[in-house]
This record gives C-alpha cells, sequence and structure tokens, in this order.
C-alpha cells in the first residue's frame, strides 16, 4: 500500500526530473559525445537511423491496423524511441 508520503515524494522527484531537464540532457549529450567522439557524424547517424526506423514501422505498421497516422505516428514514435534507449 503507498502512503501519501510516498506519493509526495514521488510526485517531488517527478516535479525535480522536470526542472532539471538541463542536467540529464547534458548527462545524455556527453554520452553520446564519448561514444562517437571520434566519428565525424555519429550522433548525426545514430539519430537518423532512429527517426528513419521509427517512421517506416509507424508508417507500416499505422496502415496495418488501419490506424489515423495524424494521431497514431507520434504516440508510437515515442514510445519507439523512449523503448530503444531504455533497451540500450
Amino acid at each position: 500500500m503507498v502512503s501519501s508520503t510516498d506519493a509526495d515524494r514521488a510526485l517531488r522527484d517527478l516535479r525535480d526530473v522536470v526542472v532539471r531537464s538541463t542536467i540529464w540532457s547534458s548527462l545524455a549529450n556527453a554520452d553520446i559525445r564519448s561514444k562517437y567522439r571520434l566519428s565525424t557524424f555519429g550522433s548525426l547517424w545514430i539519430t537518423l537511423t532512429t527517426g528513419a526506423m521509427a517512421l517506416a514501422i509507424g508508417l507500416f505498421y499505422g496502415q496495418f491496423f488501419g490506424q489515423d497516422m495524424h494521431s497514431y505516428l507520434p504516440y508510437f514514435t515515442a514510445s519507439f524511441i523512449t523503448w530503444t534507449f531504455i533497451a540500450w
């Protein structure tokens, strides 16, 4: 059972994540730079391939399941990118 203090702490943590987005975005940027520091197009390449894959799979799934692309594609793309980087 979750007490109100646990819920308050969870909400405070979520608020801190949003407020301090520069910290985690800087850490993510530093991680990508360190992985591809010897490559000229490394970070651009990973961004383009992830975007192209999300678009291609999203369009295919949307057509296959008969979804409206204007509402389906943003949700699919966000979940695909999130899942890709969590699984990394």
